[in-house]
């Protein structure tokens, strides 16, 4: 927590609420890069509402002073209430998932994987995508979340958020491609 080594009580502190909203922002910019993958911005509510969540339940999770694997078992909980609640919310029981609600999400990520591997870029914002890019936004944002906090590599914590917005400028056109 502080910026210099001891106890010393007039010692600047870092905020560990504001350094989660920068790292929240910097995944969010990595997020909409993925506007250049997709014809439509279908993908940008759940892809973004999936980073934020991740960004709140690890801090949550610090605030807690949760041990890594917690925060960890925490994200994995979230991502899961995430995606059968906001990706195949018809399939529940009053909120609570049936067989038809994994079978359904499973066949999402099938037709997602598929259409990664076959799509022409710029490719439609189909449900099997935007389920495969809220799972890789998901994984990228916890990654940056546990190198910033939990590992304390401010450095390591850009590295899921540029290698997304790499993989998403290689993959896309240049339709937006900035001058």
């Amino acid at each position: 927590d502080r910026l210099e080594p001891g106890n010393d009580p007039m010692a600047s502190r870092t905020s560990s609420a504001l350094a989660t909203l920068a790292l929240a922002a910097l995944s969010t910019a990595a997020v909409l890069a993925l506007g250049r993958v997709f014809v439509s911005g279908r993908f940008v509510l759940p892809a973004v509402g999936a980073v934020l969540l991740a960004h709140l339940l690890g801090y949550v999770a610090r605030t807690r002073s949760w041990s890594l694997i917690d925060a960890l078992s925490l994200s994995m909980s979230g991502l899961a209430v995430y995606l059968i609640w906001f990706q195949a919310p018809h399939t529940t029981l009053y909120g609570i998932p049936t067989a038809d609600t994994f079978r359904v999400l499973a066949d999402r990520l099938g037709d997602g994987v598929h259409e990664l591997r076959t799509a022409v870029v710029p490719a439609p914002a189909t449900n099997g995508a935007i389920l495969l890019s809220v799972l890789v936004v998901w994984i990228m944002a916890a990654t940056a979340d546990a190198l910033a906090f939990w590992r304390r590599a401010t450095i390591g914590a850009v590295a899921p958020a540029l290698a997304l917005f790499v993989w998403a400028s290689t993959l896309g056109t240049d339709s937006l491609a900035t001058r």
